[in-house]
């Protein structure tokens, strides 16, 4: 397929994965479809590899040793028939065996046949990768002839897709197709992937640099950390962007939800991150990136955590055996606070960076959510507060914020004598469309934050004698905008947060729901 631009590769990608969806879920179609192209990524792997190495090989031995060492070995497929002694059947096992098979009545079995050799042949790579989709599926995929037809076009679609004419059309593709599957998931407010313009901004004001250690307990996709990733390497004009040294980083993650988990595995291997460690499991109720029996301590921490989680079992804080609420134990329907314990225990004590999208309640709600933020401020952690506006994130329509926290700031740290919290409202700051984040509104923000610089109306140092006075409440309305307008403003705050709690009813409703249909099938 004769495809020149970037942008007619992604529309192209996107037209193919919509004639796919059929009767398909928004999220079963991301699922199902990115599988293919991940395994279209691995067979162009192994065919520039293959075509490489025939031009220097001397002899046929010297060439397969080096596609023994190919980072995906694809393998050959053999195909039984029904007495399973003699083969009537060998292909490769790549994107392109199964497009020329694709016409074949049993087209979903040879799916999931060659993803099932694939994760026996790379299984410290490609383990469970797949486990969580079957091309054979009727309930998803619908009856025979009908995902016959779908697989059949898909395949083609794949097939016929020049990615590597373009260096980097394969990477800039999958990112684009996780941005258009978020957007149309998060109508549904599903979605856990973060919009690119907040994952620059995010990695960014944590100012990430060669050597350090980066981790995301939340990961979802894994965008956070890519574009973390991405930022190093533009600063080392020596290094291959998407080349991961131990001298440059070293990624971690995690994600409890499966689809997700592959999902992220899947987008760093894209990236060529290889050697990231991803983890699957709840971060709050089963922390897995340890080292000793101990929490791990990282340079830069970012996380994105889910906007309604599941209740996060708070009763059991107390027991805790890496004492990550010894702050407080926050209440059972409101995860923010747990999650801000959690990270900032992960964070490297005296050095260490974090920062993490929040709701506005984090910054005003009291009783036991208060003495943690009070405990936080007076151990002189939390180093700025950005308020973004409204509708930047497919699945929120409410305001959010990111609160930033530096460990420098601590005793004996090298900026341990900034005892401000710098707060800024991007929404007043910002001038047009307040939905879309230009990269010069993104670089002026960041550069505000980075001189702390004061201006009426949008930015404002607090003073911890200041926020003492405040009872430690955070909202920004007490110190951005004049008396006058503190009444008017302060209304509008409880507006948000009462359009957040009816936002909260309505999902549990919809979890609700959900639960009773599963029961009655």
């Amino acid at each position: 397929m004769n495809i020149n631009s970037q942008t007619q590769i992604n529309d192209t990608a996107w037209a193919a994965c919509v004639a796919f969806r059929g009767s398909m879920t928004v999220r079963q179609t991301r699922d199902y479809a990115l599988v293919l192209f991940f395994l279209k990524y691995v067979s162009d792997c192994w065919h520039d590899l293959l075509q490489q190495s025939s031009t220097i090989a001397d002899d046929g031995h010297r060439m397969d040793r080096r596609m023994l060492r190919a980072r995906f070995f694809l393998p050959q497929i053999n195909v039984f028939d029904g007495s399973g002694k003699t083969i009537i059947d060998s292909f490769l096992a790549d994107i392109y065996g199964l497009n020329i098979r694709r016409e074949q009545s049993n087209i979903g079995e040879l799916i999931d046949f060659v993803l099932s050799e694939l994760e026996k042949r790379n299984k410290v790579k490609l383990d469970r990768l797949f486990h969580h989709v079957s091309f054979n599926n009727e309930t998803i995929l619908g009856p025979k002839q009908q995902r016959n037809h779908r697989l059949k076009q898909f395949l083609s679609s794949l097939a016929y897709l020049d990615l590597r004419t373009q260096p980097g059309a394969m990477n800039a593709v999958f990112l684009h197709l996780l941005e258009r599957f978020a957007t149309e998931e998060g109508k549904a407010q599903n979605t856990s992937h973060t919009p690119q313009q907040i994952t620059y901004l995010l990695a960014a004001l944590v100012k990430p640099q060669a050597g350090d250690q980066i981790a995301d307990p939340v990961c979802g996709d894994a965008s956070l950390l890519i574009e973390t990733a991405r930022q190093i390497a533009s600063k080392n004009v020596n290094a291959h962007p998407n080349q991961q040294t131990s001298e440059q980083f070293t990624l971690f993650g995690q994600e409890q939800d499966p689809a997700n988990w592959a999902l992220a595995r899947m987008n760093l291997y894209i990236h060529g991150y290889d050697g990231a460690r991803m983890e699957l499991g709840c971060a709050l109720r089963n922390p897995l990136l340890l080292e000793n029996s101990a929490l791990m301590q990282f340079d830069v921490v970012l996380a994105n955590p889910p906007i309604l989680p599941d209740q996060w079992l708070s009763g059991r804080a107390e027991q805790d055996p890496f004492r990550r609420f010894w702050r407080g134990a926050p209440q059972r329907s409101k995860a923010d606070y747990a999650y801000i314990s959690h990270l900032i225990e992960t964070t490297r004590r005296g050095s260490g960076r974090m920062a993490l999208i929040g709701s506005h309640g984090v910054l005003f709600r009291g009783a036991i959510e208060g003495r943690i933020r009070q405990r936080l401020i007076t151990e002189n952690l939390l180093d700025a507060v950005i308020s973004l506006p409204a509708c930047l994130f497919p699945n929120s329509t409410i305001p959010l914020v990111i609160l930033l926290f530096d460990r420098s700031r601590e005793a004996d740290g090298a900026r341990s004598h900034v005892s401000d919290v710098f707060l800024l409202d991007v929404g007043r700051f910002i001038i047009g469309n307040r939905h879309l984040l230009t990269e010069d509104q993104l670089s002026q923000i960041v550069n505000l934050v980075e001189t702390r610089e004061a201006q009426g109306g949008y930015s404002y140092l607090a003073g911890r004698e200041e926020i003492v006075a405040n009872d430690y409440d955070l909202n920004l309305p007490r110190y951005l905008y004049d008396r006058e307008q503190n009444i008017h403003l302060d209304l509008i705050a409880e507006l948000q947060e009462i359009a957040q709690l009816e936002q909260t009813v309505s999902e549990l409703r919809n979890q609700l729901k959900q639960q009773l249909e599963m029961l009655c099938d």
